[in-house]
């Protein structure tokens, strides 16, 4: 009933598109699955390819709705078709946006542009107040650069205490 009442209060603010599950046809148990605790992807493996990424992230409520839009946009503009999941989490605390990539997995051009639209969610995520999660290292390096001085000064601190020969 929660995440009705968040989809519905979502919809009143913003602009989506919403299709039922059966106008997708054949898609229809590969879409749905995603729906499913824990998350399944198998079915979208055979797609486009054998190739399948995405960037997960936890979003503040406030900013989904931007983020949707952005991501959307930077998958569109390098020719990819957007599968966007959204989650509300812990009573609209947060959210779960993911944009889900099929691609073909042997054409390199296309491997490039994936690269591409990952590194611009990622951007979108962290520019809206968001974090990625399962991060790879160029997402962590991303995060890295844009955290603040001042906390990772204190984390080390708090390590060398914890830590004092190193060990960790």
């Amino acid at each position: 009933k929660a995440k009705i009442k968040t989809l519905k209060k979502f919809m009143k603010k913003q602009q989506a598109l919403l299709f039922p599950p059966d106008d997708f046809g054949e898609l229809k148990p590969a879409l749905m699955s995603i729906l499913d605790l824990p998350a399944q992807l198998p079915a979208f493996y055979d797609l486009r390819g054998g190739g399948l990424t995405w960037v997960g992230s936890y979003v503040p409520p406030s900013r989904v709705a931007e983020g949707v839009e952005r991501c959307t946009k930077i998958v569109l503009e390098n020719g990819l078709f957007p599968v966007g999941v959204l989650r509300p989490m812990k009573s609209d605390h947060y959210f779960v946006l993911r944009f889900i990539i099929a691609f073909n997995a042997i054409d390199k051009e296309e491997i490039e542009r994936v690269k591409v639209v990952l590194k611009g969610i990622c951007e979108v995520v962290l520019d809206i107040g968001g974090v990625p999660y399962k991060m790879a290292p160029w997402a962590a390096k991303m995060v890295w650069e844009k955290g603040d001085i001042s906390f990772y000064k204190l984390l080390s601190r708090v390590k060398t205490m914890l830590d004092p020969n190193d060990i960790m």
